[in-house]
């Protein structure tokens, strides 16, 4: 049962980080049409109903290096180590939880 809630805290910590609020706002002002590509992402995890996960995805896949802004590139740099933590933190989370759900069942038998 530890593995479960331990799993679902991670999962909790991954979505809560995945926050980007000044990339988003520098891709606003200086790359609008690579805004307006990812659907326009207000930078907060799930106020904007998932649009900044699109964010999420272009921050992993280095989208951010074929811009021409500097100020998008340097803000983009920073917010790729909170997707990587991201990342890792719901894949540590989902990985607990498939584990843990098992575990649970077995030991309430």
């Amino acid at each position: 049962m530890e593995v479960l809630v331990l799993g679902f805290i991670c999962v909790l910590v991954g979505v809560a980080a995945i926050r980007y609020v000044d990339l988003s706002t520098a891709l606003k002002e200086d790359e609008a049409f690579a805004w307006s590509i990812l659907g326009g992402p207000a930078g907060y995890s799930f106020s904007d109903f998932g649009v900044t996960l699109g964010l999420f995805s272009w921050l992993l896949n280095q989208g951010y290096d074929h811009t021409d802004s500097d100020r998008v590139r340097e803000e983009a740099r920073k917010a790729v180590k909170r997707a990587r933590f991201s990342k890792y933190a719901l894949l540590i989370g989902v990985t607990l939880i498939s584990v843990g759900f098992p575990l649970a069942l077995l030991n309430a038998a």
